[in-house]
């Protein structure tokens, strides 16, 4: 679905998932996030595909001499909005049959049926390597407090 309000009816399936994702919890207590997602939220009302810089002034309250060029906050909060929009359909949107989604390189919302997300939701899975990452160092490091305390142990003997 290219334009997200050329009917009433994607209009009225837009505000009932804002509307569940909104009253879900999972963009918790951060302001940015819920920020950015009102103003994605009411540029997709009015048909608008808003630049990097108009989300940084009117999305996130940045000074209008902010440099999109020296500061990621865009990308990193669009990043952050796409992961909870990931969680959030993978937990309690199940039941949807449409997901909200913010494609990447793209500052606008659009509605995908379900059928059509499963390769996007895997591949955006199989690149989230930083738990892997995360669980690999701490197991590296209990292996390296192991022999480190093997090796005290050898010694004072």
């Amino acid at each position: 679905m290219e334009s997200l309000i050329d009917n009433e009816s994607a209009s009225q399936q837009l505000e009932v998932h804002a509307a569940r994702i909104r009253s879900s919890g999972i963009l918790a207590r951060s302001t940015h996030l819920h920020s950015l997602f009102e103003y994605l939220y009411q540029c997709c009302l009015a048909n608008k595909i808003p630049k990097e810089l108009e989300i940084a002034i009117e999305g996130l309250g940045r000074e209008e001499n902010f440099d999109v060029t020296q500061d990621a906050l865009v990308r990193v909060y669009m990043h952050k909005l796409r992961r909870k929009l990931y969680d959030f359909y993978d937990e309690e949107g199940k039941s949807f049959s449409h997901r909200l989604q913010l494609p990447k390189g793209e500052y606008r919302f659009i509605l995908q049926p379900q059928d059509n997300i499963q390769h996007t939701v895997t591949s955006a899975s199989t690149n989230s390597t930083l738990p892997v990452i995360r669980i690999t160092h701490r197991l590296l490091g209990g292996i390296i407090a192991v022999l480190l305390l093997i090796n005290l142990a050898l010694l004072y003997f």
